[in-house]
């Protein structure tokens, strides 16, 4: 749902599974604990022998995990949505992201076209001035909400009338 307020729009996003960042981990992990537990069922491995190659797998697991480069990028959907002119907070699971753009920030919509399939969601992608993705926010019910967030972040004046937007350039 768009809302227009006085100083930009608020809208409701739908909320997306967020991806189990620790899966590979655990399917690893899990594939060599049962390929010991086969050896060790066939009597090809030793219980202690065992038991220490699942200790090592189980530790190297959580060691993998804990090296791994981690991503800075902010994922957002779910909640609310409060575009004002460069700026914009989200509010979702009583948690709450402020963010004022830099005269360097681009903002992007992914994917391109506003057909979109079922593998990707309807994004609006906010990038650093070096290219670096800070913010990725999904969830829009319709491609239209996107394009009007990306127009108030980048200044556009949103007007309603009845059901119509319309949005006017500032230059």
């Amino acid at each position: 749902m768009l809302t227009v307020k006085d100083d930009g729009v608020i809208i409701t996003l739908h909320s997306h599974a967020a991806p189990y960042t620790r899966l590979g981990m655990v399917l690893v992990v899990a594939v060599i604990i049962s390929a010991i537990g086969v050896l060790m069922a066939l009597g090809w491995l030793s219980g202690l022998v065992g038991v220490a190659l699942v200790l090592m797998a189980v530790i190297g697991g959580y060691g993998w995990h804990w090296f791994t480069p981690k991503s800075d990028t902010v994922h957002l959907s779910g909640g609310q949505l409060r575009l004002t002119p460069y700026e914009f907070s989200h509010q979702a699971h009583g948690k709450v992201v402020n963010y004022r753009l830099e005269p360097s920030d681009s903002i992007r919509l992914l994917p391109k076209s506003n057909a979109t399939d079922n593998h990707t969601p309807m994004s609006l992608c906010i990038y650093r001035g070096d290219g670096k993705l800070l913010y990725q926010i999904s969830g829009f019910s319709q491609p239209k909400h996107r394009e009007v967030a990306q127009a108030v972040l980048q200044g556009t004046a949103v007007q309603a009338q009845g059901k119509a937007i319309r949005m006017q350039s500032s230059s």
